[in-house]
C-alpha cells in the first residue's frame, strides 16, 4: 500500500512538471546574449584580427604530461611534427604573434578531433591524419584551434565562467524567468534549476559560440596565406557535419533502445502512467534545448554562415588546392608505417570479437614492431590479444614494458604494467607507480588513477588523503578523485543519501503543486 502510494505521488509531480514544461513551450522564446563577448576578445567578421593581450600560459610539461594521460597518450611522429609545426608557426606569424609559445602533437584517440590548450599547444588526433585530404584542410584546423588560444577560451573556460560566474547565473535565472511561470518556487529552487540551466543550456550555447569566433578568425589567417577555402574550411566544416550527423543518429538509436528497455520493465498500471508521463517531460525536454540551441548553429549552419563571409572575399582565380605538400608529409617512411600500423586497429578488434585470437595476435605483433614497437596503443592492443591466445604472464608484461624507453611514454601503459605487477607484489607494484606518478610530473589526469590503485592495493588511508589533497587543488577532478577514494560499502550509503535527498526534494515539490 506504501509502495502504491509513493508511486501516485510520483505522478502527480511528473504530471505537474509536464504541465510545467507545457507552460514554457507556450512563453515568447528568449534570446540568449552573446557569451563569447563575456570571455574576452571577439571576431565581428572574417577579415578581422583584434588586438589581444599576451595570456598567462599554461606550464608546457605538465600540459603535454596531462595529454600523455589522455587515452593511451601521444604519438611519436616526428617528421610529421616537424611538418605541422611549420603550419603553425606560419599561423602564428600571420597572427601577429610569432613569439607565442606552443606546439603541435598528434593524439593516439581515434575520433575525429583535435583541441588546443591554455599552454598554446594543439593536439590533432590521429583519425585526422588518417582522413584529411589537404594541407588546406589541415590547415585550417590548425587555424581553428589556434583561434581558440589567441581569443583566450582555454582561460576562459578553465575559470568556469561559464558554469559558475554569477554573470551567467544571473542570466540562466533571467531567461528561466521569463520562459516558466515559477508560481509557488522559492529562491532555492530557482538557484538549483538556473544552474542545471547553465551546463544543460548556457555552457552549450557558449561552446558553440566560440566555435563559431574560431571559425571566423581561423578563416582569415587561411584566407590570408592563400588557401582553398572550398579544399580548406569548407572541407573541414563538412566534416565536422558528417560527425554531429553520425553521433545524433546514434545518440538516437540509444535513446530509443533504452526507452524500450524501459517500458518493458513497467510492471503495474501506475508505472506504465508514470512512465508515460516521463517520457513526454523528457521529449518536451529535449525540444526546449533544442530550441534554445537553435540560435547558436551546428556544423552545417556553421559552413554556411561562413561562406556568405568568405565566397566574396576570394580572389580570382581561386586558389587551388595544396595536395602534394600533405600527401608528401604522409608518405615519409616513418609517418606512412605509423597509419598503416594504426590501421591494424579496428581489424584486431573484429578478429578478438570473432574468437580468432590467433590471428589477432599475429596482426597485433606487426602492429606493435618498427615504428610502433613501443607505441602506447600499439603496446596495449598486442598485451591484450596475447592475453586472448594465452600467451604467458611474463611475455604480455615485456610487451608493456617496451613503452617505457619510448620517446612518448603512455601513462595508460604504466597503469596496466602496475595492475600486472599488483598482482603477484604490490608492494613492488606500488613503488613502481609511484616512481611513474612522479616522472609523469604528477600531472592533474593521472591522480584518480593513482587514488584508485591505492584502494585495490588495500591502502585507503593514502588513497583518501590523496583525495583530500586532490579535491582542494584540482577542482576540475574533483568528484572523480573523492569517488576512486571510496569503497563499495561509502558508495552504498552515498547512494542512499542521494536518494533520500531526491524523496526531500520530490515531498516539498509535491507541496508546492496546486490543483
Amino acid at each position: 500500500m506504501q509502495r502504491g502510494h509513493q508511486q501516485w505521488r510520483r505522478l502527480v509531480i511528473a504530471a505537474g512538471a509536464a504541465g510545467l514544461l507545457t507552460a514554457c513551450q507556450n512563453m515568447p522564446e528568449a534570446k540568449m546574449p552573446n557569451l563569447a563577448a563575456l570571455t574576452g576578445p571577439s571576431v565581428a567578421k572574417v577579415g578581422d584580427l583584434p588586438k589581444v593581450d599576451t595570456p598567462q600560459w599554461d606550464d608546457a610539461a605538465e600540459d603535454v604530461n596531462d595529454n600523455r594521460a589522455l587515452g593511451y597518450g601521444l604519438v611519436h611522429m616526428p617528421a610529421m611534427e616537424d611538418y605541422l609545426n611549420q603550419l603553425y608557426a606560419k599561423i602564428k606569424q600571420t597572427a601577429e604573434v610569432p613569439d607565442w609559445p606552443g606546439k603541435v602533437y598528434v593524439s593516439s584517440e581515434s575520433t575525429l578531433n583535435a583541441h588546443a590548450t591554455g599552454a598554446g599547444n594543439i593536439y590533432v588526433n590521429i583519425a585526422v591524419l588518417q582522413s584529411f585530404e589537404s594541407e588546406d584542410e589541415i590547415f585550417a584546423l590548425l587555424s581553428h584551434e589556434f583561434a581558440h588560444v589567441y581569443l583566450g577560451h582555454q582561460s576562459a573556460f578553465r575559470a568556469r565562467l561559464v558554469t559558475e560566474s554569477a554573470a551567467l547565473l544571473a542570466i540562466g535565472i533571467k531567461t528561466l524567468a521569463k520562459e516558466v511561470n515559477t508560481r509557488g518556487w522559492g529562491s532555492q529552487d530557482n538557484i538549483s534549476v538556473a544552474t542545471a540551466a547553465a551546463n544543460s543550456l548556457i555552457l552549450p550555447a557558449w561552446q558553440r559560440s566560440v566555435e563559431e569566433q574560431a571559425d571566423l578568425l581561423g578563416a582569415t589567417i587561411s584566407l590570408r596565406n592563400g588557401y582553398s577555402y572550398a579544399s580548406g574550411f569548407k572541407a573541414f566544416l563538412e566534416r565536422v557535419a558528417d560527425v554531429e550527423q553520425n553521433a545524433a543518429r546514434e545518440a538516437q538509436a540509444l535513446a530509443q533502445a533504452k526507452r524500450a528497455q524501459a517500458i518493458q520493465a513497467r510492471k503495474t498500471g501506475v508505472d506504465k502512467a508514470v512512465g508515460e508521463v516521463g517520457d513526454s517531460i523528457s521529449d518536451q525536454v529535449g525540444a526546449l534545448l533544442a530550441g534554445a540551441a537553435q540560435d547558436h548553429a551546428d556544423a552545417v549552419a556553421r559552413e554556411d554562415a561562413l561562406s556568405k563571409q568568405v565566397v566574396p572575399l576570394l580572389p580570382s582565380p581561386r586558389p587551388q588546392p595544396r595536395i602534394e605538400p600533405w600527401n608528401r608529409a604522409l608518405k615519409e617512411k616513418r609517418n606512412a608505417e605509423v597509419l598503416a600500423h594504426y590501421a591494424l586497429f579496428p581489424r584486431i578488434d573484429q578478429l578478438l570479437a570473432a574468437n580468432k585470437p590467433r590471428d589477432a595476435l599475429k596482426l597485433a605483433r606487426t602492429a606493435a614492431s618498427g615504428a610502433t614497437a613501443g607505441d602506447g596503443t600499439a603496446v596495449a592492443y598486442l598485451y591484450n590479444a596475447m592475453q586472448k591466445g594465452g600467451v604467458n604472464r611474463n611475455e604480455q608484461l615485456k610487451a608493456l614494458q617496451r613503452n617505457q624507453a619510448w620517446p612518448q611514454r603512455s601513462w595508460a601503459v604504466q597503469m596496466m604494467i602496475a595492475t600486472s605487477l599488483a598482482g603477484s607484489d604490490k608492494p613492488r607494484a606500488r613503488a613502481f607507480l609511484d616512481q611513474q606518478y612522479a616522472d609523469f610530473g604528477r600531472a592533474q589526469r593521472t591522480t584518480p588513477d593513482v587514488i584508485g590503485f591505492y584502494m585495490t592495493i588495500n591502502d585507503a588511508q593514502g588513497a583518501k588523503q590523496m583525495a583530500v589533497a586532490c579535491s582542494l587543488a584540482n577542482p576540475r577532478y574533483r568528484a572523480v578523485c573523492l569517488d576512486r577514494a571510496q569503497t563499495d560499502a561509502e558508495r552504498r550509503a552515498a547512494q542512499a543519501q542521494s536518494e533520500a535527498r531526491s524523496k526531500a526534494i520530490a515531498d516539498q515539490a509535491l507541496e508546492k503543486i496546486k490543483f
